[in-house]
């Protein structure tokens, strides 16, 4: 897997002799993917013990799988039947238990049972290739096989949006050695739909801006405006720096050049009256899964330790803020007694200190062996704020190394594409210029 999808990945089980491999992602917004991947054996006597233990572990998994709204599942895999989507067995779903698994699980058609108890729908159905044969027979009398199969569930379905038997012959393909064809499937992002989400602060502000006119509909271009704007652009000329009078700051030679090529765009969109839009609310931060949790580490021990020094402030002057107190309870509705405050700090403290522990462990530091259960003097809560402290210290400088080698990253990624884009979309590369 890549490694913007590798930092989503939450678990990964091996099972079976490595027939069968169970994997979670986890997204934002409490979006999970379990991927089950699965290489049933033959139906036959030698592989019958296998083939029950992956059944049976199948159906395990599955059931005890949660089940929410953000929750999607994937099963894909060789599973040696034929014909599997044109079956319908009809098992009443109260008998269908983990005890009639085990009793039914050689049964030729369990694997059917499965899948529409579980309500896994294949695939290839939305785009009508859920018969259509990927194997590459060296003898013309085999029969062609279906598709190595791909079922997900409703919620996943939903969010297909490509499907597709890749071409062998293709040059890009020559290194590939295989008795199937390759199969390319598409899923639309799983933090997509935050987008929908509107922000009435951002609505107002960009109702506002004035550079609404500067974003067009790239998209809606037909043939003889597209050839009208190449023409357009083809006609501008610009110097080139070695050939300019003007040899000063190398920066500001390319600052003016770009200004100008941006100008002409623009110039050459409004000759062949290209529409305009409102851009829609940006994304959520992009950042991948462990630099948005070291964020939240820093962010969660900089209020632990305000909330530290909250707590030295009462034990150092506790009379005064007893009177303070008192004086806010005589002119207020709701009545707040000291004991009250200190009960819901120790609570607060026997929560976090559980936290710090963890954190401890999980950044490899040997800081923290054991915290007190209650915090009752100043001498306790500063060790506690310096052990946050060297947390700050070292979580600051992973997050810095993360955090550059990720925006590198981004910057060779985007690089990269504009490159390609130049010669393979241009309509993408316009639209990066102009935004």
């Amino acid at each position: 897997m890549t490694q913007q999808l590798h930092n989503h990945l939450e678990s990964m089980t091996i099972k079976i002799k490595g027939r069968y491999i169970y994997t979670t992602f986890n997204f934002k917004n409490k979006t999970k993917i379990f991927i089950h991947s699965i290489y049933l054996p033959h139906l036959e006597l030698k592989h019958k013990t296998l083939y029950k233990d992956i059944i049976i572990e199948l159906y395990s998994t599955l059931s005890k799988q949660p089940t929410k709204q953000n929750h999607v599942t994937l099963l894909l895999g060789d599973f040696n039947i034929r014909d599997l989507n044109q079956k319908k067995i009809s098992v009443k779903r109260t008998l269908f238990s983990k005890q009639y698994i085990e009793d039914h699980s050689t049964d030729s058609n369990i694997m059917h049972l499965i899948l529409q108890h579980f309500n896994l729908i294949n695939l290839a159905d939305k785009f009508g290739l859920s018969t259509a044969p990927t194997h590459i027979p060296s003898d013309s009398n085999k029969q062609l096989s279906v598709i190595d199969y791909i079922f997900g569930s409703k919620n996943l379905c939903n969010k297909t949006l490509n499907f597709k038997i890749l071409n062998m012959v293709d040059d890009e393909f020559n290194d590939y050695n295989s008795d199937h064809n390759l199969l390319m499937v598409s899923i639309d992002h799983p933090n997509e739909y935050i987008r929908v989400h509107s922000n009435n602060n951002y609505s107002k502000l960009r109702a506002s801006s004035s550079n609404d006119n500067d974003h067009y509909n790239i998209k809606d271009l037909n043939t003889d405006q597209w050839n009208r704007f190449q023409m357009l652009l083809n006609n501008c000329a610009y110097p080139i720096y070695e050939e300019s009078d003007r040899i000063g700051d190398p920066q500001q030679f390319i600052n003016l050049r770009m200004n100008q090529i941006d100008r002409d765009i623009k110039e050459a969109l409004a000759k062949v009256d290209i529409k305009t839009y409102q851009p829609s609310i940006p994304r959520r931060n992009d950042f991948p899964l462990h630099i948005r949790q070291q964020y939240n580490q820093l962010y969660q021990l900089r209020s632990l330790t305000v909330y530290m020094n909250d707590k030295k402030q009462i034990i150092d002057n506790h009379s005064v803020i007893e009177r303070i107190n008192s004086n806010l309870n005589k002119i207020s509705c709701d009545q707040i007694d000291m004991n009250k405050i200190s009960f819901i700090f120790r609570k607060f403290w026997r929560r976090k200190r559980k936290w710090l522990i963890k954190l401890s462990k999980i950044h490899n530091l040997n800081i923290v062996d054991s915290l007190p259960h209650n915090l009752e003097n100043i001498t306790e809560i500063d060790i506690i704020i310096s052990i946050i402290q060297q947390l700050e210290k070292h979580i600051k400088g992973s997050l810095i190394k993360d955090r550059s080698q990720w925006d590198k990253d981004q910057i060779n990624k985007f690089i990269n594409r504009r490159d390609d884009d130049i010669k393979n979309n241009n309509k993408r590369m316009l639209n990066s210029i102009l935004e």
